[in-house]
């Protein structure tokens, strides 16, 4: 797999705006990636729906791109690909996303565009990753120790069920790469990860860090976000023209969406509990995680599968890690890995994994990355 290179001139002229106090003018890749995210988050749904947005709208960037270089034909190429999809897909956007595009943009750049979100866009029709698909009934099994029931204090039903139905895009079915079984309630290995979590993932817990707190809650929210929030400042500080930017973010969002529905098949085939419906249920009534569990079965973590996802794209594509250290957030990321190692500790330190669940959720993501990758150029 080839490292993206970076043009010489966009080093310099990089390098070039970091000094003065004139905000630079925002290239083309970083114009469209801000619109892409502004869509995704309009049209709204869980992290696969948001994701889809992101990858289809870049996947036809990329085909629109390959085999040119960086110039007019990609900027009305990438332009128009990714406002004719978001347009598609977010329709109350449309003002926003045609004042955006450019005027008297290349002709033929700007025909290939067209072409290629046209083309995307019927390809991925119907495949069953619009809200309505994804959140479906789910027929709970029966209560059994170690099996997934709804967690409190709202005891919501199960999300995003008909994520495991869902076609990938680079894998062959979403249980191609199923992890094994979580490990037995007995084992040593459950029992060591029970009582970790129970005694850092607690709500009040007097064993968790201000380090690991801080940890715990930059990454509890949408791991689609977070990880936007960092590709946002790799594309502003990594110097990427319009051709390896788009290729980077076709392939990207296209394996981690990949890797999130890997994930909700193996939730939803093993069906496994929460901590916190475990540690009730074994007398600690009073238990409470750090943050709010999310209703849909434990095992394998999803955070963990798409992280390590992301970070395997990441390392083939740019290399082990960003030119310079990224700040996102008020957390500094000078690897690609310590994005990994971040969610495997927090999903923890929240209350709401076992840590075999991260790990094995890492390795799948790193797993559902090798076969993504090697499907690209």
């Amino acid at each position: 797999m080839r490292l993206l290179a970076v043009p010489a001139a966009l080093l310099l002229v990089a390098t070039a705006c970091g000094g003065g106090n004139a905000a630079p003018e925002a290239s083309v890749l970083q114009t469209w990636f801000e619109q892409t995210a502004q869509a995704a988050q309009a049209a709204g749904g869980a992290d696969p729906v948001q994701g889809r947005t992101w990858a289809l709208a870049w996947w036809a960037a990329d085909r629109a791109t390959t085999g040119h270089a960086d110039g007019a034909y990609a900027d009305a190429a990438v332009a128009t690909a990714v406002h004719d999809v978001l347009v598609n897909l977010v329709p109350q956007r449309r003002k926003e996303l045609d004042e955006a595009l450019p005027r008297g943009r290349d002709a033929a750049g700007a025909a290939a565009g067209a072409e290629q979100a046209r083309e995307v866009l019927t390809e991925r029709k119907d495949d069953g990753l619009l809200a309505a698909a994804v959140e479906v009934p789910y027929a709970l099994p029966p209560a059994a120790p170690g099996v997934w029931r709804p967690t409190p204090p709202g005891f919501g039903g199960a999300a995003e069920a008909g994520a495991p139905r869902a076609t990938p895009f680079f894998l062959t079915s979403t249980d191609q790469l199923r992890p094994e079984p979580p490990p037995a309630l007995t084992s040593a290995v459950h029992q060591r990860d029970l009582a970790e979590v129970r005694d850092v993932g607690s709500e009040g817990s007097t064993s968790r860090t201000a380090e690991q707190t801080a940890v715990a809650q930059y990454w509890a929210g949408s791991e689609l976000a977070v990880q936007v929030a960092v590709l946002r400042e790799l594309l502003r500080t990594q110097g990427l023209g319009e051709v390896t930017g788009a290729h980077l973010l076709s392939v990207y969002h296209r394996a981690t969406v990949d890797a999130a529905l890997a994930s909700f098949e193996a939730k939803y085939h093993y069906a496994f509990w929460r901590p916190v419906t475990e540690l009730r249920e074994g007398g600690l009534a009073d238990w409470s995680p750090l943050i709010g569990t999310p209703a849909f079965p434990e095992y394998p973590s999803g955070h963990a599968v798409f992280a390590g996802a992301g970070a395997e794209v990441l390392t083939s594509l740019v290399g082990p890690g960003p030119r310079t250290p990224l700040v996102v957030g008020g957390r500094t990321f000078s690897t690609w890995q310590q994005l990994v190692t971040e969610n495997v500790d927090a999903r923890v330190w929240d209350g709401i994994h076992y840590r075999t669940s991260d790990e094995v959720g890492a390795t799948l993501g790193r797993d559902v990355a090798d076969v993504a990758l090697g499907h690209v150029e």
